[in-house]
């Protein structure tokens, strides 16, 4: 699958991005820090890769059982999740550090929990950063004909449902992410054979990684718990399921909520917008001020400012974020920001049951 190449062509408060940039570059001078990992991220990446370690060792030595070895199993599960939203994300966007080689090391956390780095970075930095919420070119608003995730695709029937049953795929998520997606897509690139399909070695690579995946997870508590196979696939699936409808809401309501743009494209295939001003236009904060809820989720739900600059690490966020709202509003732009991730997520219901109807307008 070959990523379009669209243009950005309104030139329409060109220079709000710059000007952000200066008033975050000028932040960094007078903090005498870099917008790379601080202490609090460094914390963040031995804190979680430690809770990945110390919970699969307790399923494996601990001699606890049954509902405790369940929630173990779930506890585990949820530092994938963790490390996804804390370290991977980082690593992968190259936020964690100004050496390459300290951010390619700590992508391969993604692989550690079963999602193909590579892969990862096609669709998400690729398809998505670069063309937030464009019809057709960013993955992320494509429900695949089973989901109406924007107005531009077909309706059908079915989708009058949708706000019941999209709930239930979002459970199967990471599922698919270690089951079919990487293979899916991984073949899909190697068909096109353009510049993006991945070399052998990354087949190697995604095939020695997901072994591996499979084994600790699956294979070696089969083998050393005194419980089967089905039973251990049992806790697999109810920890993904759990991680799978975290994931999803966690990343859908930064784009997928009431009000947000779908810009369309014109007669040439390009957008009709400026790029920054299309990102603030199409990105939703939500429980910015909630600490936890940023601790937690790598500060995904601060979203603005990392679609503006994803090579900025999330530990800085906090205190980022506002600058970057006081800029767009003297641009006038409107910052959307949501109070709390439950208000957030009851926006995103309500799209997805306006967007189930036939006659559905969707703002550009």
């Amino acid at each position: 699958m070959e990523v379009r190449k669209v243009k950005f062509t309104q030139r329409n408060h060109s220079d709000f991005f710059s000007v952000l940039r200066k008033r975050i570059d000028d932040h960094f001078e007078q903090v005498h820090k870099t917008q790379f990992a601080d202490g609090r991220m460094w914390f963040k990446i031995i804190f979680w890769l430690f809770s990945w370690a110390a919970t699969w060792c307790a399923i494996m030595f601990s001699g606890l059982a049954g509902w405790w070895l369940v929630l173990l199993g779930v506890m585990h599960g949820f530092t994938h999740l963790f490390i996804a939203f804390n370290i991977a994300h980082d690593a992968n966007h190259g936020s964690i550090s100004l050496n390459k080689r300290v951010n390619d090391i700590f992508s391969c956390s993604l692989d550690l929990i079963g999602v193909n780095s590579y892969l990862w970075r096609f669709s998400h930095n690729t398809a998505h950063h670069s063309y937030v919420n464009v019809v057709g070119v960013d993955t992320s608003s494509d429900g695949y004909g089973i989901i109406r995730f924007n107005g531009q695709d077909k309706w059908k029937p079915a989708f009058r449902f949708q706000h019941y049953y999209a709930w239930l795929l979002y459970a199967v998520a990471t599922l698919n992410y270690v089951f079919t997606k990487d293979f899916n897509l991984f073949f899909r690139l190697r068909k096109q054979n353009s510049s993006m399909s991945p070399s052998t070695g990354e087949w190697v690579y995604l095939i020695i990684t997901k072994l591996f995946y499979y084994s600790y997870t699956l294979v070696l508590p089969t083998i050393f718990l005194p419980y089967s196979f089905g039973q251990v696939f049992g806790v697999f699936v109810l920890a993904h399921a759990l991680l799978g409808f975290t994931l999803a809401l966690a990343f859908q309501t930064g784009h997928l909520i009431e009000g947000t743009s779908f810009p369309p494209l014109d007669k040439d295939g390009n957008v009709n917008k400026n790029w920054a001003v299309h990102i603030v236009e199409t990105t939703t904060d939500y429980a910015s001020s909630n600490p936890l809820v940023s601790w937690l989720l790598g500060g995904i739900n601060v979203h603005v400012i990392h679609h503006l600059y994803p090579r900025i690490c999330h530990t800085h966020y906090k205190e980022l974020a506002p600058i970057v709202q006081a800029t767009a509003e003297e641009y006038g732009l409107t910052y959307q920001t949501i109070p709390t991730f439950r208000q957030a997520v009851v926006s995103h219901y309500r799209l997805l049951k306006e967007l189930g109807k036939k006659d559905f307008k969707m703002a550009s």
